[in-house]
């Protein structure tokens, strides 16, 4: 978990309430399907003792290691097939490009070399000797290695879908054109009634500002709903393209006469009447260039199930210049036709716009009975969708390495001089420059450089250290420059470091080495003389006293309660899912994440994090109190003890039983006392307060104490969450157990 903090490993998109929401981070609209597999080779990967520069080499070029290895070594491609791939109609092409490279170079140089080498995208390192041509040798590495899907289906499997998947696509495209075409009749119809609307609305401002305004339409003859939006418009106070300013004019000198009026009326018209067809010509001349559009066949071509991309057919280096109109007629059409999106970037009606059923009560009985007709035909079409195959997300070197040229400034539309792709000087060369790449894209140089130099060593061993400690030898575990601190204790890193890959790399052999030292295994046991000279305990002359991360956490109450599911692997299954009770690993780690893990300390997942930070807030206190997971395991905990005893020495074994299960300890005499005094007090309100009345039935969408939770489908293997449970007072023993789940020594690593 502590190496995808690393590799910024998120499941795709998050979730509102239960629907699916792009976050605009990648490709996919439902989220990184298969992101997972890279997640399940990097436990597998640490569980066999993978040596950590494959580790490391497969994650940078598996696709470039000789077979056997490479099959066995793909899934590590996802460092950086997780990262982001921006495409869209709002995409800028060379700023996406470049801020994708910028994300792989800060991810692999902070992950692998602890070195903030992107810091050298705009100019030299401030720092650092790193300079703004070490920066552009690496991103010519990226800019030569394009996304690539590697499948895990046969050929004709993926055939099939793809065949399939395209003929939905030109289902869907139909009736989505066809509708445009029927909404821009409509518009235009509506169009020709410019000057009745106007002159409708200017009747009311003028004699009855108040009016019903459906009343005041029918009256017209008018339609209720386009004249509503007629006077919202025109009686708006500001308008963002202010055209009817003549119109605004005539307005504040009392309405002047019907002529006037009526004159400016209809030139408004006449403009909105030139508009719709210019619209309708770049329409269609954009349809066609997407229609028309020739791959490359230099470059690769890819097609993702579940309609993860912009076009059917993607290839992110290549883009399309779309036909736009004419800058004050656009305004227009967002004015009057189209509308604009909000803040929120939810699209707005236009005056003429109508989608969906609102756009059914224009249509003639012939336009119905063919969207009838289409939409049938793309229900049947998409029925008919094979199960999407399995893939794995990746790089793959392009046909012809291309170097990338200083962006100046950082500005990817000024360009340099072109830097051919290397590693950076002060890593591997002597002269100043970086060290030249040649073979391919040069990642499996880049991979090999990396495990070469002492930094990657030094890096991963100083990893290990903090996560036993709680700091690293050097605190800053991926900036071990200028600005980084400095390390505590420099010799022992070094022969941490050597002894590391003496030991042919082995992660288990250096986790042993620390956890039989005499360091790790002190006490937390204070000292007013040290901690007079050393507060911080860098010099370690004590154990720190640390909290469980949430990870850890949820998985030891599920395992001291019986409860945890030690099933391996596979899809991600909901947090807010009750029947989820896998390790906290194999819940969606989404990009907007759970609020249990956000709440304690979940590190962003859409940067590399190095470490998590550690807050004490009343929150997590109510957490403990108020949160259904605690009181499901404290009911667990009590029903896994067997039944109730009704003496007080039965009662005191039953105390010792839970001690052992919870704190893996025997519970002092103290302790005991303290226990049975609890549940007596306990038992005497619990028989006083009144039970629920059964009609305190939790709603759907509720928690079981009543509180509002978003249940999201349930993933594959997931049983689907159960109905709603009533409130329910919980026993003295459900609230002992509750209160030792919640206890510091259950909570902290002492």
């Amino acid at each position: 978990r502590h190496w995808l903090d690393v590799g910024r490993y998120a499941d795709g998109s998050g979730r509102a309430d239960t629907r699916l929401v792009f976050l605009g981070y990648g490709m996919a609209r439902d989220g990184y399907a298969n992101t997972w597999r890279y997640r399940d080779w990097v436990i597998s990967a640490m569980n066999r003792d993978m040596p950590y520069d494959q580790f490391v080499k497969a994650q940078i070029a598996a696709d470039l290691m000789p077979e056997p290895e490479r099959e066995k070594m793909l899934p590590g491609l996802g460092f950086f097939g997780i990262g982001p791939w921006f495409t869209g109609d709002d995409v800028v092409f060379v700023e996406a490009r470049a801020n994708e490279r910028d994300d792989k170079i800060d991810a692999l140089t902070k992950g692998f070399l602890g070195l903030t080498v992107t810091c050298a995208r705009c100019h030299n390192h401030k720092y650092d000797p790193i300079s703004q041509k070490d920066y552009y040798a690496l991103a010519g590495v990226f800019n030569s290695s394009g996304f690539w899907e590697y499948n895990l289906a046969p050929q004709n499997e993926v055939d099939a879908y793809q065949a399939q998947r395209k003929k939905v696509k030109a289902a869907e495209t139909a009736l989505e054109e066809y509708a445009q075409a029927c909404a821009l009749r409509v518009a235009e119809t509506l169009a020709r009634q410019i000057p009745d609307y106007m002159m409708a609305v200017r009747k009311v401002v003028l004699t009855d500002p108040k009016a019903d305004l459906n009343k005041r339409a029918e009256a017209e003859n008018l339609d209720p709903e386009t004249f509503t939006r007629w006077f919202k418009y025109l009686t708006a106070v500001e308008k963002l393209h202010p055209y009817l300013k003549g119109w605004d004019a005539l307005m504040a000198k009392g309405g002047g006469n019907d002529i006037e009026a009526r004159k400016i009326a209809e030139d408004f018209r006449d403009l909105v009447l030139k508009v719709i067809p210019e619209k309708n010509a770049v329409i269609a001349a954009n349809q066609d260039m997407v229609r028309d559009y020739k791959p490359d066949p230099n470059e690769a071509t890819v097609l993702l199930p579940g309609d993860l991309m912009q076009f059917e057919l993607f290839q992110y280096k290549q883009q399309m210049v779309q036909r736009v109109m004419e800058t004050n007629h656009f305004y227009v059409w967002l004015d009057v036709v189209q509308g604009e999106d909000d803040q929120s970037y939810v699209r707005k009606d236009g005056i003429f716009e109508y989608r969906g059923k609102d756009l059914l009560r224009f249509l003639t009985a012939a336009e119905k009975a063919k969207l009838d007709s289409m939409q049938a035909e793309v229900t049947a079409r998409t029925k008919a969708m094979p199960k999407e195959y399995p893939y794995l997300m990746g790089l793959k070197d392009e046909a012809t390495p291309q170097n990338v040229k200083v962006n100046i400034r950082g500005n990817a539309h000024a360009l340099g001089e072109e830097v051919p792709r290397g590693f950076p000087a002060i890593l591997g060369n002597t002269n100043g420059e970086p060290l030249p790449f040649r073979q391919g894209s040069g990642r499996m140089e880049l991979a090999e450089a990396i495990v070469k130099h002492p930094l990657a060593a030094r890096v991963m061993v100083n990893r290990i250290w903090q996560h036993h400690f709680g700091h690293g030898i050097v605190d800053t575990p991926s900036n071990f420059g200028v600005m980084g601190e400095r390390p505590t204790h420099p010799e022992l890193l070094d022969y941490l470091a050597a002894r590391f890959m003496e030991s042919g790399w082995s992660l288990k052999a250096m986790h042993r080495e620390i956890m039989l030292s005499a360091a790790y295994q002190l006490a937390y046991q204070s000292s007013e003389s040290n901690a007079a000279i050393d507060p911080d305990n860098r010099l370690l002359w004590r154990a720190n006293f640390r909290r469980l991360e949430v990870e850890p956490l949820r998985d030891s109450m599920l395992f001291v309660t019986g409860s945890l599911d030690e099933r391996v692997g596979g899809p991600p299954q909901e947090l807010n899912n009750p029947n989820s009770k896998k390790r906290t690993i194999y819940n969606r780690a989404a990009r907007n994440p759970n609020n249990l893990l956000t709440l304690f300390d979940y590190p962003d997942p859409n940067i590399t994090s190095e470490q998590r930070t550690v807050t004490n807030v009343p929150l997590q206190g109510l957490f403990f109190l108020n949160s259904d997971l605690v009181q499901r395991q404290a009911e667990a905990l009590v029903a896994r003890l067997g039944p109730e005893g009704s003496t007080d020495a039965e009662n005191s074994q039953r105390i010792q039983r839970m001690y052992r299960a919870v704190l893996q300890r025997d519970a002092t005499q103290a302790e005991i006392s303290r226990g049975l005094q609890f549940l007596k007090k306990a038992e005497a309100l619990y028989r006083a307060a009144p039970d629920p009345p059964k009609a305190a039935q939790a709603t759907a969408g509720q928690g079981r104490r009543g509180r509002q939770v978003a249940v999201p489908p349930p993933d594959e293997g997931e049983a689907p969450a159960p109905p709603p449970a009533p409130a329910a007072k919980m026993t003295p023993w459900q609230q002992y157990a509750q209160a030792l789940l919640s206890s510091g020594e259950f909570t902290y690593v002492n």
